[in-house]
């Protein structure tokens, strides 16, 4: 019987401590984003076109990434997820291969999660089999904007610091970042079939979103708001086929300006391991972890 675990028990413990730190440390957040405004207003000097609106913005964003690292260097390290998964394999055979089966299963969740928009990957969400790092998706959620469009997330998919070091830069490299790719090169062949799977499977969840809002009261009505929502649907499933297309490796990169045939991917992979962009998301991210 394989062994599967939710993100780490070790994660768990690791988790309360920090929820147990910041709720002692709730004072000292406080008094110290006081003292970290008081600074800024004494040494930012902001040109005159910014606003006051822009300049609190600026002051909040710099505040947020400065807990965001008093948080990571002080509270929760880094290596909490490799350490677990270091523990349970004990071997560097096993370990490879299940760092090295784990990239390319979560380069396929990754880019998922980009192109459909799903938002809220928390730890509790990632389901993974120790013994062969095969990743589960668990309540894999399509997100809206208020449009009705996949639209409107910054972080394009997961990769906190402890999945970044579990994975390994060498492997990030050498496997996630060229699985990424592949994964979007293979759905973009074939556009033409996969555009109507994708209508059917955005008319289904479309659907069910707006009902969860204000459900029709007859089949009428369900098919009359069908026939309403045909063009966000359309648009949607164009919008996914985009992004896959981005993804995909580009032919025509110039070689003169050092381009690299994933560079779309790696954009996307800096901006998702970046703490200015990490330290924004809600706290139920947990991009601390």
């Amino acid at each position: 019987m394989q062994e599967t675990f939710h993100s780490a028990p070790s994660f768990h413990r690791s988790f309360l401590l920090v929820v147990c730190q910041r709720m002692r440390c709730r004072p000292f957040f406080k008094d110290e984003s006081k003292r970290l405004q008081n600074e800024d207003h004494k040494h930012f000097d902001a040109p005159d076109s910014l606003t006051a609106e822009s300049r609190s913005m600026t002051d909040n964003s710099d505040i947020s990434l400065k807990v965001y690292q008093k948080i990571c260097s002080d509270l929760m390290g880094k290596r909490v997820l490799f350490e677990h998964v270091n523990l349970a394999l004990q071997s560097i055979e096993s370990i490879f291969a299940f760092r090295r089966r784990f990239a390319l299963e979560w380069a396929v969740e990754s880019l998922l999660q980009y192109v459909f928009n799903v938002a809220d990957r928390t730890p509790s969400r990632l389901v993974v089999n120790i013994n062969n790092g095969t990743v589960i998706p668990t309540e894999f959620r399509i997100s809206y904007n208020n449009q009705g469009l996949v639209a409107g997330n910054k972080i394009p998919f997961r990769m906190t610091r402890n999945l970044e070091t579990l994975i390994g830069p060498f492997v990030i490299d050498g496997i996630f970042v060229p699985a990424m790719a592949s994964t979007a090169e293979a759905f973009a062949c074939v556009e033409k079939a996969l555009h109507p799977a994708l209508c059917v499977i955005f008319r289904d969840d479309i659907v069910a979103w707006y009902c969860s809002k204000s459900p029709p009261k007859s089949d009428t009505k369900n098919q009359e708001l069908e026939r309403q929502l045909g063009e966000r649907i359309i648009k949607n499933a164009s919008l996914v086929q985009q992004r896959l297309l981005e993804c995909a490796p580009d032919k025509n990169t110039n070689i003169d300006n050092l381009e690299c045939a994933d560079s779309h991917v790696r954009k996307l992979l800096k901006v998702a391991t970046s703490p200015t962009d990490l330290c924004q998301t809600p706290l139920t991210f947990q991009s601390w972890f």
